[in-house]
């Protein structure tokens, strides 16, 4: 199970931030069973955390359509950008 994940007796994420902490690693498939299980359920049901997960999504998609390889520096930015609009919301 992820460092930052301490999902509460039913399950569930215990909020939004959790989630946004693990959604990269969770769209990786990096996350174990019981977590990624617990995030896929918050995400339905949450529609700022889905839009997020969505947006990384789409990022990720775009950017494995790109020919040459996308520098380290360029991925941060655009996380960073992507967290910003997060917190904005």
């Amino acid at each position: 199970m992820s460092r930052w994940w301490s999902p509460r007796s039913n399950g569930r994420p215990a909020d939004c931030r959790q989630v946004a902490r693990v959604v990269q690693q969770h769209l990786d498939g990096e996350l174990d069973e019981q977590a990624a299980r617990a995030v896929a359920q918050h995400l339905e049901v949450c529609l700022h955390c889905g839009l997020d997960a969505s947006t990384y999504r789409e990022l990720k998609r775009h950017l494995s359509r790109l020919q040459h390889p996308v520098d380290d520096a360029v991925v941060k930015r655009l996380r960073r950008f992507v967290d910003q609009l997060s917190v904005e919301k």
